[in-house]
């Protein structure tokens, strides 16, 4: 099974048609086969989906998009007008982190990356809404708010998965036989260096920003 389990995965990553998915629940085989948890634990976390307050690896790291906002002023009504974060009120800006992390499973990812743009709101936001209305006049109203984010932008995330897993079978197989098993220090090695070190322990609380939308819609 160790011939058939490594090789079909080598073979199958070069198919750019092949869903992560099913690629990643070998990684999951190959981890257990091995005795290694770094590599069962990152590709556990992305079938999955990361918790909030997991370490994320950086290519699940994006810059905060635009956001679109609907407002009211007195009877005019202003839809999906365009502002970055630093053009919010200063109070409302502290809301938003200067990353936007994506904690979804692999397959809800690779449905986003389907579609031609997307909305996503979360608590953040809200709290970002309810401040910014604070500081208006009494005939203006910010109606909502959402992160604007196109399906390319997840489609490049998913891009870099991929090449992260081919990294990581390719040390694998340069000094291992397809036939043979290669060691655990060996997988673990290669999960540190193209993955990320926090996997060869266990996934830490993260100290950077948190995660501001965790759910999303697309636009049409």
């Amino acid at each position: 099974m160790t011939d058939t389990l490594l090789r079909s995965l080598r073979e199958r990553l070069l198919d750019e048609s092949e869903p992560l998915a099913g690629l990643l629940r070998k990684c999951l085989l190959l981890g257990a086969e091995t005795g290694s948890e770094s590599l069962r634990q990152w590709a556990r976390h992305e079938l999955n989906g990361y918790e909030e307050g997991a370490e994320l690896p950086n290519y699940r790291k994006l810059p905060t998009p635009p956001i679109s906002v609907d407002s009211l002023s007195g009877n005019t009504w202003a839809k999906n007008v365009t502002y970055s974060r630093l053009q919010l009120p200063a109070s409302a800006q502290e809301c938003i982190g200067e990353q936007f992390l994506l904690h979804q499973p692999i397959e809800e990812l690779e449905k986003f990356a389907t579609q031609r743009s997307l909305a996503f709101t979360g608590t953040g936001l809200a709290y970002a809404q309810h401040l910014w209305n604070k500081e208006l006049g009494p005939f203006q109203h910010i109606v909502g708010m959402s992160f604007t984010l196109s399906g390319s932008a997840i489609s490049g995330v998913l891009g870099q998965i991929r090449t992260q897993l081919v990294d990581v079978v390719a040390d694998l197989t340069t000094d291992t036989p397809l036939a043979e098993l290669p060691g655990k220090e060996q997988v673990d090695a290669a999960v540190g260096q193209h993955i990320g070190t926090q996997y060869n322990t266990t996934i830490h609380a993260a100290s950077g920003p948190t995660a501001i939308g965790t759910k999303a819609e697309s636009i049409s």
